[in-house]
Order: C-alpha cells, then structure tokens, then sequence
C-alpha cells in the first residue's frame, strides 16, 4: 500500500484528527447524513470485497446519476486495476484494467502517489481528489494535459473515449491509500462541489470497510499460513517417530531390560524390609532447604513408623510436626540437588527406635531415605559386638548392590522416558501454539476490528455535522477513544504477525533526517504545551537507506511518545540522526525520571508497563509499544538499547545497518539541521 507520509500532496491529510481534514466540507443537511448513512450500511453489511465494492459502485452511480463508475484498488506490485466497475465500455476496460504506478502517466496515477500537474492544481481539493466539470470546456482555454521534461507520457484514455466530466477520489484509511474511486460522464458538470464533498466522505467509509475486508483475507491467508506449517512439522514429526520406532527396535534389548528392572524396582520397594520414603525438597527463595514434602512411602515404613501412607503422602514434615533440624534440612537439600549420599543414624523419641537412614537422589530436587531398624542391635551391641559388624557388613554390601541397581535402573529409565515422550511433548507444544495464536487472532480482527467501523465512520460523522457545544464535544471524545482503542488493536495484530513470523517489510528509500523532522512535527505541540524543550540534531550529509519508513516512523514515535510523557515540565527531550559509517543512528535522549536496571530488562517484554512510581505522568496503553518497535528494529537488521539510571534520564538507541556504496546523489542531498 502506499500511504500519505509517502506521496507528497497527501501528506497534509490526517484522519485521526477532525481539524486536520482539509477534504471539501458536505453540507450539513438531513439528505447528506442520509445518503452517508445508506454507505455506511453497505460498509458493515458485507465481510468479502467483491460485494462490498460493487454494492459501493451501484450506491455512487445511483447517487450521482453518473454513466460509469468504477473502483481501482492498490495492489503490493503498483497495479491499480479495476476491482468493480460500471457503465466503461469493454474497449476502455481493457486498456486501463493492468494501470501502474511505475510504468504509467495519467490522473489516476498523480491521486494515487499525490504528483499533481501544475496546470491542473485548481482541480484538486485539500482532500486529495481531481474533478474537472467540463474536459472540453478547459481545453477550449488551455494548452492539454502533457508530461513535463523526461516523464512519461499521459494516458488520456478518459477524454479519448468520450468522457467530459472527470472525477476521481483517493480511498485512504489512516495514512494508506488503498485505491480510488473513478466517475466519468459524457456530460459536463455531473459531479458539483457538493456532491465531490459527499463522496468524500463515502470514500472515507469505503477506506474503513476495505481496510476491514484486507485484514479479514489477510488472518485467513496467515490462518493457511500457519496450518501448512503444521503440516510441515507434523511431517517432521512422523519422520522422528520413524527414527525413534527404529532406535527403539534396535534397542529393544534395552527396553526389555528397562522395562524388567522398572518391575524389579516396584517389587522391590513394595516387598523390601527397610522402609524407603520419597521426598521433594521445599527450598525459600534464597534456595535454602528449609522442608520437605512426602511424596511416596513403602509398606514397610508404614509399618515403622505405625503411619498409613494416606496419613503422609502430599504432607510436610512441619505439618507432620516432625522436629527435623536445620543441619539435616541442609544436608537433604545437598543430596536432593548435588546427587550426594548420606547415611547416618537417628533416634527418632516419638517411636522409641533406633534407625540406620540413607538418604540419595533420585532425581534433582527430590531425594529418598531407606529406613533401617537397628534398636535391637543398638540395644545389643554391647554383648553382640561382633554379630553386629556381621549385619552392618551385610547391610553395606546390600546398600551398595541397590544403590547402584536403582542408579542403573534410573539412568536407564530417563533415557527411555525422554525418547518416548520426545514426540507427544513436540506435537502438543505445537498444537498448542497453532491454537493459541489462531483464536487470538480470530478474537482480535472478529471482537475488536468489527465493531471499530461503524465506531470510526459514525462518530466521524458525528463529529462534522454536530454544531459547536456539549454534542460536538462528547462526539470529538467518542471519536478519539475508537482511533486509540484502534491504535491499541492494530498494536496487538503487529505483535502477533511478529511473534509468529509473518510481519513483512514495505521498504523504500528514504531521507533520515526528514524522518526525524516530520516526527518533530507532530511531538512539538504536546512538548510546548508542558514547557518541554524539544530539540532535533541531524548530523549533514546523511545517506539515504532503504527502509520501510511507516514502521520505522512508528518505532521514532513510540521512543519520543514515552520521552515527553515521562519527562516533568521544564525538561529536555533531543532527538538524534547519526551516520557512523555503517550504520545509521538514531537517538532519543530525555531528562526524565529514568528507568532501574531491573525494570530494563523487562522493558522490551509484551505487556510490560513501565514502573508504577512512574504512573504520575500518566502513562497508558497495553505495554506493547517497545516490544513492537524492538520487532521493527530487528527486522531491519538492527538493534535497540537504553541507557538510563533512577532519576537521571534515559537514552534510547535505534541502530540500522546500511549497505555498502549507499551515497547522497548530487542535488539529494538529506535537508539538515539543529533547531
């Protein structure tokens, strides 16, 4: 698409605001809200282009009587060919059906880009449309319409073929031209100030309703998008099965084996005399171990310790009221989180019993203790020294042989879970992922966009036929709260093309320093307004850079937005363009309340706000300016940083690379300045 930052004339109309709109004022009359409301029906009526541009053209040549009507549509190549048209004889159609903005010459063509012949500027209105009464009239006057010095040729296909009186409007929407609408008549005057003005208007409520249309067909051709890439991967996944079926044929030994021992291990926990408790470790946040939670005991600590597993299993030993001592928290910890072995003996007052305890990994985070009970050797040691160090020797040597097996079974077993579960983890994580971001885009462009075209189109409307007083008041702030909460939206949609990829560039060549000037432009009023000084440094002989100047206008916006909304009154805000040879710089520098090291990092996170104690300059919005301009930035190729302390301001950084050999050609030279 090409907007009006990018066409000249077009510059100066602006539809967020109802005092910047320069277009042919309609008159304020029942029958022009009338027939303005008959196209705003048509424009929430239909959901595809074809109907909804026809019923448009149907509504235009009724209302104006005219013998043919047309509607051309901007495509991503330049074409502006015919979408809906009537009354054009096949012979025309055919000829102006494949028009470009880069290889022809014709009136069209100067409404689409706004290069206006000198000779035909009182035709235009501060809208941006051409509409001449009489084709013949002004010829019998003045010389025709031709190209000046190497341009191409005008068409001249409209006169050619019989049509007198000429009209053609530009279809905008924001700052984008989608297209225009072309009237022709073989009689003169058929399209009278009045009625230009009207359809005016109707072009604006076409731009909404177009616009509404592109985005629907653009989630749908994402929707498609993302349902082929999980085609791909489920592909992909279906060939890892294949490797993991033959890794798993090919170790089918193993698995045998695996699956044996895990039966050995469960027969071995449930039948072994020494009771065995699994437990995880509690840690604060400082990671000190300061609990542990059961989570499975054998039969034979149920019987040591006269505890049903249901009285223990998913309890802590503080809500056991276990009197455990910080020194054996601490070594549980080391064991559950290092993989180290302790053993010691414990008497435990409440059971009267002495026990031989070890305690071991079983994986990070969670440990297990085998219970011994040695009160009767305890109690006989003195006269059984030598039987006990029989026992003990045994003990060791069965402690050792199942410390050992459990690790080998364990090591085994994680192996084998992590291969069969590789698949069913990576084919869910997708499915989750191609949910998500399909019903978070059905719910942004179907709960969010809908209702935003009539909002848009009738408090718009509102805004201009209401007189001075309460009502146009109330109107102007409805108007504003729909072109923020549409702001807000198309905010979310970037996001979400970003994060899944499919955010695309519409470069360009364009001058640094006049983007930093028409940025300056629009932040002057708001920076006055709070006694703020706002200053622009441009370094001279800046290179130009192919960039796509809409998206990086709105990253410069963002930075200088956020610069005046939290720095207080009587402060500076600089912004900067430098060339450093091999990258182009700009810079955002302002004497604000700054930002902490912690809140940088999460600066540049979705959702993230700026810090509360900064909300008394009255920050808004979902959080997703500088996550959005980081993805702008990025996919240029560069980088965005900040340097910023407490109470000492912040300085935000965009750096873009530019190709080698990139030089101002000989009178283009990028205007500079400090002011």
């Amino acid at each position: 698409m090409i907007t009006n930052s990018e066409t000249g004339q077009h510059a100066l109309y602006k539809i967020q605001s109802h005092q910047d709109i320069p277009m042919t004022q309609p008159p304020k009359s029942l029958d022009a809200l009338s027939i303005s409301h008959r196209f705003l029906e048509i424009a929430n009526r239909f959901s595809s282009m074809d109907p909804l541009l026809e019923a448009f053209v149907a509504e235009i040549k009724s209302f104006t009587g005219c013998e043919a009507v047309g509607v051309r549509v901007l495509d991503e190549q330049g074409n502006i060919p015919y979408k809906a048209y009537t009354g054009f004889c096949s012979e025309f159609y055919e000829l102006e059906k494949k028009l470009s903005v880069q290889l022809d010459k014709c009136v069209c063509i100067d409404v689409i880009t706004g290069n206006r012949n000198a000779s035909t500027l009182k035709f235009y209105s501060e809208y941006g449309s051409f509409s001449i009464g009489s084709i013949k009239r002004h010829r019998a006057t003045h010389p025709p319409i031709v190209s000046s010095g190497g341009e191409k040729k005008m068409r001249g296909n409209c006169p050619a073929f019989g049509y007198d009186s000429l009209t053609m409007i530009p279809i905008l929407y924001g700052d984008r031209i989608l297209g225009l609408i072309h009237i022709a008549d073989s009689r003169p005057d058929m399209v009278p100030p009045d009625k230009l003005g009207i359809l005016e208007k109707v072009a604006m409520q076409l731009g909404v309703a177009l616009s509404r249309v592109l985005m629907e067909q653009e989630v749908l051709n994402y929707q498609n998008t993302l349902e082929t890439r999980v085609f791909e991967k489920t592909n992909e996944l279906h060939q890892l099965n294949s490797q993991l079926s033959n890794e798993l044929e090919e170790k089918g030994c193993i698995t045998n084996a695996l699956l044996a021992s895990e039966e050995k291990y469960r027969s071995l926990f449930n039948s072994i005399t020494e009771g065995v408790v699994v437990s995880e470790i509690i840690c604060d946040q400082s990671g000190k171990a300061i609990d542990f939670r059961y989570l499975m005991v054998n039969p034979s600590f149920e019987k040591m310790a006269g505890l049903k597993a249901t009285d223990v299993i998913g309890k802590t030993s503080r809500e056991l009221m276990l009197d455990i001592e910080q020194s054996r928290l601490d070594h549980f910890g080391e064991v559950a989180f290092t993989g180290k072995t302790v053993s010691f003996e414990e008497f435990i007052s409440r059971l009267d019993k002495w026990f031989a305890m070890t305690a071991f990994q079983v994986t990070t985070g969670k440990f297990a203790i085998l219970f011994t009970d040695i009160t009767e050797t305890k109690n006989l040691q003195t006269h059984l020294e030598d039987l006990v160090k029989q026992r003990n020797s045994q003990l060791k040597d069965a402690y050792d042989s199942l410390v050992v097996e459990i690790a080998q079974r364990r090591e085994e077993q994680r192996l084998l879970n992590e291969a069969l579960n590789r698949e069913l983890v990576l084919h869910e994580n997708l499915k989750k992922e191609m949910t998500k971001r399909i019903e978070f885009t059905r719910a942004l462009v179907h709960e969010l966009k809908t209702p935003l075209t009539p909002i848009l189109a009738s408090s718009d409307m509102l805004l201009n036929a209401a007189p001075d007083g309460p009502v146009k008041r109330l109107a102007s702030q409805i108007y504003k709260g729909a072109v923020n909460l549409n702001t807000r939206t198309n905010e979310l949609f970037d996001l979400t093309r970003g994060e899944l990829g499919i955010l695309e560039l519409r470069k360009q060549m364009i001058y640094p320093g006049k983007l930093v000037k028409e940025v300056a432009v629009i932040f002057r009023p708001v920076a006055d307004k709070k006694q703020i000084q706002l200053t622009i440094k441009i370094n001279k002989h800046l290179p130009r850079m192919i960039a796509d100047k809409q998206r990086l206008h709105q990253v410069l916006v963002n930075l200088v937005d956020n610069a005046i909304k939290y720095t207080p009154e009587n402060g500076k805000v600089t912004i900067s363009a430098i060339f450093d040879s091999q990258n182009m710089v700009f810079e955002v520098r302002d004497t604000g309340s700054g930002i902490s090291p912690a809140d940088q990092s999460k600066l540049f996170k979705p959702y993230t706000r700026l810090p509360k104690n900064r909300s008394q300059f009255g920050g808004t919005g979902l959080g997703l300016g500088l996550a959005i301009s980081k993805i702008f930035v990025e996919l240029h190729g560069g980088t965005i940083t900040i340097q910023s302390q407490a109470g000492k301001g912040s300085v935000f950084t965009v750096s873009l690379p530019i190709k080698p050999g990139v030089e101002i050609a000989k009178g283009e030279r990028d205007e500079s300045s400090n002011n």
